[in-house]
């Protein structure tokens, strides 16, 4: 079995192509047959025009071809062998451009067949010019490359042959790497696993054996050797490419070690291994392996990648912040549910045929739970109709098949990817399923949480109380987050027809989430707030119907979320999760204006608490100009918070003052849902001409609703200096009109104008300082504001030991 003869070198030899690669293949043949090289140069490609040897080597080591010490090298593809030949020798014999002849061997090449190269060799011996004259042509070209097959599979695709059930590891990585789009790059291969790079690297440099990697699939087990590999420094990246090969059969990898009798590293992916570890004395075997191996005891099993690397790894291919999220979360980070999502065509995986899925959807439906939890257990046999270890017996001998759909981490099931296991499994649904779903889905998420039943102060002990939920926090966020894909992705799946429901998946979900919240008290508000992100993602209507009716409500129950609990560390609040949950749908400009009221009707009733996180920062941080959490443009923020003034004007006015610029400001990312997109957008940038835009549009705000009222005009002054320069003038002409008006909050006004003049004239070099031009301009409105009763007009000059001089103090003047 050769993958490249002398008959298809002489067909190679006919195209330009042959002329620019035939240095390349000879550097490749050279590397892939000797490691001590103390220098090489082969110009191949568009290099090949310029001036100098066709190659250059210096050896510390001796083969066949290779001679030991300098060698010099002249390669022709051209028809009239001889005639290029004989150019070549004489240009290099009267100039050998600064080499001593007698210590070089000068070399020729060629892709033909030629039969008089014996004669004329000897003719150049017998000038005792050179150290030795060589000529290789097709024939011997055609042994050399079959001494490095890797090499000899590699030009085989590369000149169109393709050999079967043989790859060079190159093109194996090549081929495995861009089948998805964008293409999977080394770095996400081996992140997060250092220990298991290390052994890899160990053994390359060793003397020859067998290793066996096993990871999710054979394939993923390759790739990351492939990755090991090409982040190796240049020179040792090349020496190991060019003698590894994928082997996909015993009769191959058999020619494969009779051709060529060691120094490979052979990837033999058939099932009989023992063959293969046969040959490990003469060449390094790496014997992939995929879960359904436990046989093999010696043996490195692949960690899975590490969040971090992982999300830094989708970076680097180009994937955008918040998708390297999502396919973190998705994707388990387990490389081929990734390749299925990223690549434009994918393989149905097995447990996803016809024969098989049915075992498989009712852990679809479920999505996660916990074994040690008997009323997962119960769910779990109800839903399954079977004993729950009957059910269980038919996913464990998945678990340790190649690309697994499901896994189980300690006492956790769980669907490696519950996206991938929907748009896979989903047309297998039947009404019947989705009934028996519902139902269980009702009893479990309207389970009231037992601590509620114990004071406040005890709950954080619930567990020693026995106060214990009956179904565990995987079970619920697994069931709810099946309602998101149902209502997100239903409608997408077995091509675009659906599932077997009674009408469009969203609205189905619409009314199960209704039923789940109609007339809900606090407690099961309270109950659902681990899940109430979901919830809300899963259907927004119902959802935020059902907040708002419970608002209109006297008490709104839904208050009962913000009761503060502590344990010795902390506070405890479920609100915090129904903000969340509000945080999330804001990012649809459509739902903005529904939210933005809810968190302001929120705002207004909140009874406050040591946790930080409030409904009136919820709103900051969706409309903060220069990072807003919310896809909707300019216009529609401006257009909300115009609403928000009508509908609650004292919270409107708090949050207009946060969102004035600060020359130091600081934002936060909220919560964006897991699979409902609202915009095709990936993030919200703001140009510095829509901040400016968003600056001027919120003074403008604040300054219609500022009145005259001198506390709020403290509010603002407090922003004064941060304002653009024509949006200061427009504030100074406002409090000019207003000022004979302010009774409410004047003094304070007036300590607040002094407080600006004394800051800025104080410090009248820095570049933040305003310009004496409007310093003078404020002096004038702070004169109109000074009091007439003499105790208040001299009394703030006792408040403080340093008082604020409205004319400013020198730096280092204490008198």
């Amino acid at each position: 079995m050769k993958w490249i003869n002398s008959t298809d070198l002489q067909n190679w030899a006919q195209t330009r192509d042959c002329q620019e690669h035939l240095p390349f293949v000879i550097r490749r043949l050279i590397r892939a047959t000797i490691s001590n090289i103390t220098f090489i140069s082969f110009p191949a490609g568009g290099n090949i025009v310029y001036p100098g040897w066709d190659g250059k080597l210096e050896s510390l080591e001796e083969t066949e071809y290779i001679p030991k010490g300098l060698s010099v090298w002249e390669i022709g593809t051209n028809q009239d062998i001889k005639k290029k030949a004989e150019e070549d020798y004489q240009k290099r014999k009267q100039d050998t451009l600064g080499l001593n002849p007698s210590e070089a061997v000068y070399i020729f090449v060629t892709p033909r067949i030629w039969a008089q190269k014996e004669k004329w060799v000897d003719e150049k011996k017998k000038e005792n010019f050179w150290r030795d004259v060589r000529v290789y042509d097709a024939r011997d070209l055609e042994e050399w490359l079959e001494q490095a097959p890797a090499v000899g599979a590699w030009l085989a695709r590369d000149i169109g042959k393709y050999p079967e059930n043989v790859l060079s590891l190159e093109d194996w990585w090549n081929e495995w790497s861009k089948a998805t789009n964008p293409p999977f790059i080394p770095e996400l291969i081996l992140g997060g696993r250092k220990e298991e790079i290390d052994k890899i690297k160990n053994w390359l440099i060793s003397n020859p054996s067998s290793i066996s990697l096993q990871s999710f699939t054979k394939d993923e087990a390759i790739a990351f050797l492939a990755a090991v590999i090409l982040t190796l420094p240049e020179n040792e990246k090349e020496y190991f490419l060019l003698r590894s090969l994928v082997v996909d059969d015993q009769t191959s990898f058999r020619h494969v070690t009779t051709t060529c009798k060691n120094g490979l590293f052979l990837i033999p992916t058939f099932e009989d291994i023992d063959i293969a570890i046969a040959y490990s004395n003469n060449h390094h075997i790496f014997i992939p392996l995929s879960p359904d191996n436990i046989v093999s005891k010696e043996k490195i099993v692949l960690s899975r990648i590490g969040r971090k690397e992982f999300i830094s790894g989708l970076e680097k291919m180009g994937i955008s912040k918040e998708d390297t999220e999502k396919y973190s979360r998705n994707t388990s980070r387990i490389l081929t549910v990734l390749r299925r999502q990223l690549s434009p065509v994918s393989k149905q995986p097995e447990w996803a045929k016809s024969d098989k899925a049915r075992s498989f959807l009712l852990a679809l439906l479920i999505g996660k739970w916990e074994e040690n939890k008997e009323g997962d257990r119960e769910l779990v046999s109800e839903i399954a109709r079977v004993p729950y270890d009957t059910f269980t017996a038919s996913l464990k001998e998945w678990l340790y098949q190649s690309d697994p759909p499901i896994l189980k981490i300690g006492e956790t099931w769980r669907l490696t990817s519950p996206l991938d296991a929907f748009l896979a499994l989903s047309p297998f649904l039947i009404s019947s399923d989705f009934d028996n779903f519902k139902n269980v889905s009702l009893k479990v998420l309207k389970e009231i949480d037992p601590s509620l039943e114990l004071e406040p102060e005890k709950r954080w002990m619930a567990s020693v109380y026995g106060k214990i939920s009956k179904y565990s926090k995987e079970l619920r966020e697994g069931i709810a987050q099946t309602l998101v894909l149902i209502a997100v992705f239903g409608d997408k799946v077995n091509n675009g027809g659906g599932l077997d429901l009674p009408y469009n998946s969203q609205t189905w979900v619409d009314n199960l989430v209704r039923e789940l919240l109609n007339n809900a008290d606090w407690k099961l508000w309270y109950s659902l707030s681990d899940i109430l992100p979901l919830i809300a993602e899963a259907s927004p209507s119902s959802f935020l119907n059902a907040v708002e009716d419970s608002l209109s409500q006297n008490p709104p129950p839904i208050m009962g979320m913000f009761s503060e609990t502590e344990d010795t560390f902390t506070s405890h609040s479920a609100h915090q999760s129904l903000l969340w949950a509000l945080e999330g749908l804001a990012w649809d400009p459509n739902l903005l204006g529904r939210i933005t009221l809810i968190l302001g009707k929120l705002a207004r009733m909140d009874p406050g608490g040591k946790i930080a996180n409030r409904p009136i920062n919820s709103l900051r941080s969706i409309f903060l100009l220069w990072l807003p959490q919310t896809f909707a443009n300019l216009e529609q923020r401006l257009k909300t918070l115009d609403l928000l003034i009508e509908r609650e004007p004292k919270i409107a006015w708090g949050l207009l003052i946060n969102l004035l610029p600060l020359a130091q400001d600081i934002g936060s990312f909220n919560y964006k849902p897991r699979w409902r997109q609202f915009s095709e957008k990936t993030e919200n940038r703001v140009t510095i001409k829509e901040h400016l835009e968003g600056i001027i549009g919120i003074l403008d705000m604040v300054l219609n609703n500022v009145g005259v009222n001198g506390e709020r005009w403290c509010e603002v002054m407090e922003h004064f200096s941060d304002f653009p320069s024509q949006e200061r003038e427009k504030v100074l002409c406002k409090l000019s009109e207003s000022i004979n008006s302010i009774k409410e909050g004047k003094l304070e006004l007036w300590n607040k104008l002094r407080e600006i003049l004394s800051r800025h004239r104080s410090f009248s070099d820095a570049e933040w300082a305003l310009p004496e031009k409007e310093l003078v301009e404020i002096e004038k409105l702070y004169n109109k504001l000074e009091p007439k009763d003499m105790i208040l007009r001299f009394k703030w000059l006792f408040d403080d030991w340093w008082p604020e001089l409205p004319e400013g103090k020198a730096e280092g003047n204490y008198e």
